[in-house]
């Protein structure tokens, strides 16, 4: 099994519509403001800490 593989496997609960936490880290206000606004038209439901 690639590592690749493995990593598809794993996350198969992303393609179900379960929320996975993401840690953003961002120097810029401006880019942390336009994730977030990206994030919520996309209305993707995970959960930016």
């Amino acid at each position: 099994m690639t590592e690749h593989s493995s990593f598809s496997s794993n996350n198969s609960s992303i393609s179900r519509g379960k929320s996975v936490r993401i840690l953003l880290v961002e120097d810029n206000a401006g880019d942390l403001r336009l994730t977030q606004e990206a994030f919520k038209d996309g209305k993707l439901c995970n959960n930016l800490m």
